[in-house]
């Protein structure tokens, strides 16, 4: 029953959430002079989101940090479960998890699970300096930044779909412009 619960749950608000928030995403990244197609590609759609945030260096901070963070979990959550994603993913990061236990041993996994969060929460850090990023860009407030990280579904809306939001550009003469003024 609650599986069935879980399922309809997942169906009715979760799913259609998920790809309003997306369609939001992909327009104010429209509106921000970038393809919406970016927000496809797994990397690139995160760099033009930091990019958007005018902090593209920020992204190769972020990167790196995301992916040890997921590996990491993956790692911790594990607990001896065998599934088939479970096994890909450590044969995946095999070469990873065994240096991490070569270089300490039996006692990696006391505290290995404290070195996820900790990087986990640094990761969330850099995605709400992200968000906050993206609101100052777009002429919004910090806090407004913190409402794209807390309420996705309310404040990308905002970004997407209010005409009076709009991403600062620098103007860029067109070539009819350049060439064809009168004098």
């Amino acid at each position: 029953m609650e599986a069935a619960f879980a399922l309809a749950l997942t169906i009715i608000i979760v799913i259609p959430t998920t790809i309003f928030v997306f369609v939001c995403i992909c327009l104010t990244v429209r509106k921000s002079g970038n393809p919406w197609w970016s927000q496809l590609i797994p990397f690139y759609s995160t760099y033009v989101l930091f990019k958007m945030g005018k902090r593209p260096i920020l992204f190769w901070i972020y990167l790196p940090f995301q992916i040890l963070s997921s590996m990491l979990k993956s790692l911790v959550s594990s607990n001896g479960d065998s599934n088939d994603f479970t096994r890909f993913l450590t044969s995946f990061y095999a070469p990873v998890i065994q240096k991490i236990y070569g270089l300490f041993g039996d006692d990696a996994a006391g505290w290995l699970p404290a070195v996820a969060a900790v990087i986990s929460i640094f990761v969330l850090v850099l995605y709400a300096d992200l968000c906050i990023s993206i609101a100052k860009a777009f002429g919004k407030g910090a806090g407004f930044g913190i409402g794209l990280l807390i309420l996705p579904f309310i404040c990308w809306a905002i970004l997407a779909f209010d005409s009076s939001v709009q991403y600062p550009r620098e103007y860029v003469p067109t070539y009819e412009e350049k060439y064809y003024t009168a004098e």
